[in-house]
This record gives structure tokens, C-alpha cells and sequence, in this order.
């Protein structure tokens, strides 16, 4: 299963420079460390950070500016904290495993009916690459020439 809290999903530069490829977990908890976010388009990079924004925003649930200002004096986020979350979220079923059978993260579930002939190359959520009559000048493979591994689809899929 390819869980995005513990997998490395995401690439982090930290403050000294290093990259780093971290899960959502890791990369939340050392965000403090974090001098960037890298992704492979500007539009990826914007749908990573709301991802992590919306994950804090849900594990926080800061109610006033109050709140607001004692977590910027913690200057990291809490991990018993964030896993509390997480633990709350799973006993509600919430699946965070890309692909998990039954409650795929982000995604529908594989239906049969729908998804037998369903098929598609991985250029149709990849905004950069050529896809039907979306025709990207400065790249001439056919849709169906096109790859990517497991970050850049997750990264592509939250677009």
C-alpha cells in the first residue's frame, strides 16, 4: 500500500540545502527545517501545499487568532498531535493509502461497471503533457508514450 503520511510523496529542501523525500507526516513535522517544496510544475507545487494546508488546518482546528499566534510561538508542528489526528480519521475509515481498494485516498473506489474499459493513459491528469486536443508544442510524444512514477502522479492527481 502507498500510504502518502509515511511514503516519500514529497520532496523537501531543507534550510542547509539537502532534499529530502518525505511522507506527509515527516515532512509536516520538519516543516520547521524546510526551506522548500519541490514539485514538477508550478501548479503541483500550489496543490502539495494546499494538501498539507488543509491536512493542518482539519488537525488543528484553530478556532481564533489566539490559537493562530500560540502555534506560531511553538515554531514546529506537534507529531502526537498530527497522529491523534490521523487516528481519529482512520477510526472514521478514512483511508490515506492511494491504494487501498476500498477507499483509495483522493480517489473513487475501482467500480466494474465503470471501469472495465476505463483505462487511460496517465497523461490525462498530467496538465504539461500532450492529451487529446491539448497539444503542448515543446513536447511531441503521443499521450500514451508518457510515464511517471508514483510521486509525480499523486503530485498530478491533486492538481
Amino acid at each position: 500500500m502507498i500510504n502518502i503520511l509515511h511514503d516519500p510523496l514529497f520532496t523537501a529542501v531543507e534550510q542547509e540545502g539537502e532534499v529530502r523525500r518525505l511522507g506527509l507526516l515527516d515532512l509536516l513535522t520538519e516543516a520547521h527545517h524546510v526551506s522548500d517544496l519541490k514539485a514538477n510544475s508550478c501548479t503541483g507545487k500550489f496543490a502539495l501545499i494546499r494538501l498539507c494546508i488543509a491536512f493542518l488546518l482539519d488537525a488543528y482546528r484553530l478556532q481564533d487568532t489566539y490559537d493562530r499566534g500560540d502555534l506560531l510561538k511553538e515554531g514546529c508542528f506537534d507529531r502526537e498531535k498530527l497522529e491523534r489526528y490521523v487516528a481519529t480519521c482512520e477510526a472514521k475509515e478514512t483511508c490515506f493509502a492511494l491504494d487501498d481498494a476500498r477507499r483509495p485516498f483522493m480517489q473513487a473506489a475501482y467500480d466494474g461497471k465503470l471501469d472495465e474499459h476505463a483505462e487511460k493513459p496517465v497523461s490525462k491528469i498530467m496538465f504539461d503533457c500532450p492529451s487529446g486536443n491539448n497539444h503542448i508544442h515543446c513536447d511531441h510524444r503521443h499521450e500514451d508514450e508518457h510515464e511517471s512514477d508514483t510521486a509525480t502522479a499523486f503530485e498530478n492527481m491533486l492538481e
